[in-house]
């Protein structure tokens, strides 16, 4: 009874006023915070090769321009690697990237992506992920990863290259990496 009589009083208000309307903010879309798109240039992001067994990564201008690993050796370690250190944005989320396996026929490639905060322990975010495409061309997969514990602070990111099978054509290009709302 005591809450029946509770809505009331707090609607006599609004029903003395000739009705009240609830006002909802939409949902925020999200949005990118930081982008990449490797249309020039690496964008700021730096590449470097294992020392021990063969591997490279270099920008190309193909697909409007991305990134390409190549390498051989896998033994678990990776051949290529490129890496920033980026300020995450206070309200990021998502760590959004696109990728396609070589453009010749059983092309293929392994790829992981490690954070590492300022002064702390590497964060594995995705290990390593194979991927193949037939001899149809580019064909590239999007990717979304939670970063949002990272949100406010300083990390560096890699995105790292692995040869899967020891054979010809063990490439990954990458293209559009971006943090997201």
């Amino acid at each position: 009874m005591s809450i029946r009589f509770l809505s009331v009083a707090v609607l006599a208000p609004c029903l003395a006023l000739g009705g009240c309307s609830k006002t909802t903010e939409p949902a925020a879309e999200p949005e990118a915070l930081i982008s990449w798109t490797f249309d020039a240039d690496f964008d700021g992001w730096t590449g470097e090769e294992s020392s021990t067994t063969f591997g490279s990564v270099v920008w190309l201008d193909r697909e409007g321009g991305l990134v390409k690993f190549d390498g051989v050796g896998y033994d678990g370690s990776p051949n290529a690697w490129m890496y920033i250190q980026v300020a995450v944005p206070a309200g990021a989320r998502t760590l959004r990237y696109r990728h396609s396996a070589h453009d010749r026929n059983d092309g293929a490639g392994s790829l992981r992506i490690r954070l590492e905060p300022a002064g702390g322990l590497s964060v594995l975010l995705q290990d390593w992920v194979e991927l193949s495409t037939g001899p149809d061309g580019f064909e590239f997969f999007e990717e979304m990863i939670d970063i949002s514990s990272w949100a406010g602070s300083t990390v560096t990111i890699y995105f790292e290259h692995a040869d899967i099978d020891g054979g010809g054509n063990n490439q990954r290009y990458v293209d559009d990496i971006e943090i997201w709302s």
